[in-house]
């Protein structure tokens, strides 16, 4: 599942936004593992430069837990920092 919510401040235009989403895969006979959940949210800015183009500045944290088959659980975790651009068009 996935939920994510944005807001322009008025009269600058900036964006902000906060999404936040988990994935489970079930392990079967064949995998090597029982389980695998992942998870990640993200915040941002999305700042017009023109109609074209956004600057864009991105922070995300991602997290993922897997139950190994004979072998316990692993964590790993992740955190990222974006930054760049977005042309449409």
């Amino acid at each position: 599942w996935y939920v994510q919510a944005t807001y322009t401040i008025p009269g600058v235009g900036t964006k902000l936004g906060a999404s936040y989403g988990e994935s489970t895969l079930d392990g079967n006979s064949i995998d090597n593992f029982n389980d695998n959940e992942n998870s990640m949210w993200t915040i941002g800015a999305y700042h017009p430069i023109t109609r074209h183009l956004n600057l864009v500045a991105e922070y995300s944290n991602v997290e993922r837990d897997v139950d190994n088959v004979g072998a316990g659980n692993s964590k790993a975790k992740a955190k990222t920092i974006s930054l760049g651009a977005i042309l449409f068009f």
